[in-house]
């Protein structure tokens, strides 16, 4: 098995302010409050998003901006002494974009009723969209009937998937894609590929971005593709699940075995777990996926690697089975006892499967923020590929010599994000991984 080893170390500090945005991670909140009948603008509004420690005040013009939100759906809150409190149900917060939330508070009493909106659906024009990009929630991962993330992102126009799971965006070569997990870049400088994948399960969004896009991404080609990971939340959360089917055809004469059905030939484990470990300060988030694929070729156990024939002739001249090309072939001849004069394969005659594969992915972060201003979050990913090479049917009677492709990828990244104001943030971040 050959081996490589690749360490990247990724450092970047942004200075953010309200007319730019946070590329990579997060996406941000603004808009204005006014009072509903005046429609003057309020300053001292408080607006919150519930569930986080994320929120704003306007300032004298009504404005508020809240930054460095990760994407998600949230509700939002916004509140002033004299106004009834007015809440937005299921806004949807995407990475790299403004999320605009005006709101109109109506005068009234603290013990009346909130004023509960449920927020639009995704426009369909963005004002701060430069260039074509897809956002996909887990929500819309969840509900397609894929299991890896390629297939998702494949639905995308202009977006191609090989066989092999690998992507093209608008006819480029799949080497001119710059990925990247919470904006840290994962390409292995051997051959620009993506070095570590994620599971379905362990992403909140995936960010793809084709055409043009910003120069920060100096590695991109063809295109951008950004995964964002589930954090753990304020409540406990998890999930199971498991998928098994096998391969079925008719045509038991093309396809060896086929019509023998096995209901775990192909099947899939998916285990998620997050939530507060003390309070909302230390968040816990991790996922697990394994992968079984038995595939639909079969052959048969008839020899072993370790066999071989030779012709009678083929013996040294001194071998009692020295004779003549007419003989018969004597099947392993440097492992069976000269006294065997004929010979036979030593394989067992089971039905081995030619094209299966399997592989695992594990991914774990933790979350502590500090103080409300300060927040610093460690991840891990462990991504483990294996599957057989070779030209099946050549290898129909002997399974076993085949060769095994067997890849491993770790990903560590540590990133502290210091809010100085309302207005202003920056992030530092650092990442390392490992190809094998």
């Amino acid at each position: 098995m050959s081996a490589s080893r690749h360490f990247l170390c990724t450092l970047s500090c942004l200075f953010l302010l309200t007319a730019t945005l946070h590329a990579g991670s997060t996406g941000k909140i603004s808009g204005v409050v006014k009072d509903s009948q005046t429609e003057e603008s309020l300053p001292g509004v408080n607006v919150v998003v519930q569930g986080t420690t994320l929120g704003a005040s306007t300032n004298i013009e009504g404005r508020y901006v809240i930054l460095n939100v990760p994407p998600g759906n949230y509700t939002v809150v916004a509140s002033l002494v004299g106004y009834r409190k007015f809440q937005i149900k299921d806004l949807n917060v995407s990475v790299d974009f403004t999320t605009p939330l005006d709101i109109m508070l109506e005068e009234g009493s603290v013990e009346l009723d909130a004023v509960v909106v449920q927020a639009e659906r995704t426009p369909l024009i963005r004002q701060d969209l430069t260039n074509p990009v897809a956002n996909i929630s887990s929500e819309k991962i969840e509900a397609l009937p894929v299991t890896e993330i390629s297939q998702v992102i494949g639905l995308q126009g202009g977006i191609v998937v090989d066989d092999d799971g690998s992507l093209h965006i608008r006819g480029g070569l799949g080497n001119e894609i710059a990925y990247t997990i919470n904006g840290m870049n994962i390409n292995n400088p051997f051959g620009n590929t993506r070095a570590v994948g994620v599971a379905t399960n362990a992403v909140a969004e995936v960010s793809v971005s084709s055409g043009t896009f910003a120069a920060e991404y100096g590695s991109a080609l063809s295109g951008v593709v950004n995964y964002i990971t589930r954090e753990g939340g304020p409540r406990w959360t998890g999930n199971v699940r498991f998928f098994t089917g096998d391969y079925v055809s008719s045509d038991t004469d093309l396809w060896f075995n086929i019509g023998e059905f096995n209901p775990t030939n192909v099947n899939r484990t998916e285990i998620s777990l997050g939530g507060p470990i003390i309070a909302n300060n230390l968040t816990f988030f991790g996922s697990g996926v394994y992968n079984w694929d038995g595939g639909w070729l079969y052959g048969e156990r008839l020899y072993m690697p370790e066999d071989s024939y030779l012709s009678g002739e083929g013996f040294p001249s001194d071998d009692p089975r020295r004779g003549s090309s007419s003989d018969p072939y004597y099947f392993g001849p440097l492992i069976n006892d000269i006294s065997d004069m004929v010979g036979e394969p030593s394989g067992d005659g089971a039905i081995v499967p030619l094209n299966p594969r399997k592989s695992y992915n594990i991914q774990g972060n933790l979350s502590w923020r500090i103080v409300p201003e300060m927040r610093i979050k460690g991840e891990f990913i462990a991504d483990v590929f294996e599957r057989k090479e070779g030209t099946a049917f050549a290898h129909r009677y002997k399974p076993d010599g085949r060769s095994t492709r067997h890849t491993e990828s770790y990903f560590t990244s540590i990133d502290f994000t210091h809010s100085v104001s309302e207005r202003m943030f920056y992030t530092i971040k650092g990442s390392h991984y490992v190809s094998i």
